[in-house]
């Protein structure tokens, strides 16, 4: 399959939000071999045509880091004026804590709490506001 696009073109994305019980979020290191290489993000890509969100965020979890997760809700999005992306970020409950991961696409994962992630000077663009809506959405689950 390929990459989904709107009537405007753009590519549609998710992003994914896995908490640890300590409060610290999972991010990659991303590979040399793609798009952003080395930057520290929430996992997560491109969704493929005829899928939802939250098929995207469940397929993207198993082909970077090979596990599963629960979809919880939606928290952020954002349509870049300058190029044609739709980003859409999940909070999403992880079913596991050993990963396997595709060193296609991901160099290593890393906790970072929700301080470290806002504040850490290799992240992508916008990646600040992202873990802001995360632990926002996080907090109001009892």
């Amino acid at each position: 399959m390929g990459k989904w696009r709107d009537h405007h073109s753009r590519v549609h994305a998710v992003i994914v939000g896995c908490q640890h019980p300590d409060g610290r979020w999972l991010h990659i290191r991303r590979s040399q071999q793609v798009v952003a290489p080395g930057k520290i993000c929430l996992p997560g890509g491109a969704m493929e045509t005829g899928e939802t969100q939250q098929e995207a965020a469940i397929r993207e979890m198993r082909e970077e880091l090979g596990v599963g997760i629960r979809p919880i809700r939606c928290v952020w999005n954002h349509t870049y004026k300058d190029k044609p992306l739709a980003l859409w970020a999940w909070l999403a409950e992880l079913q596991a804590y050993t990963f396997r991961i595709n060193q296609r696409e991901v160099a290593e994962t890393i906790w970072l709490t929700t301080e470290q992630g806002i504040c850490h000077h290799e992240t992508l663009p916008y990646h600040d506001q992202v873990i802001q809506a995360l632990d926002a959405a996080a907090s109001q689950i009892i």
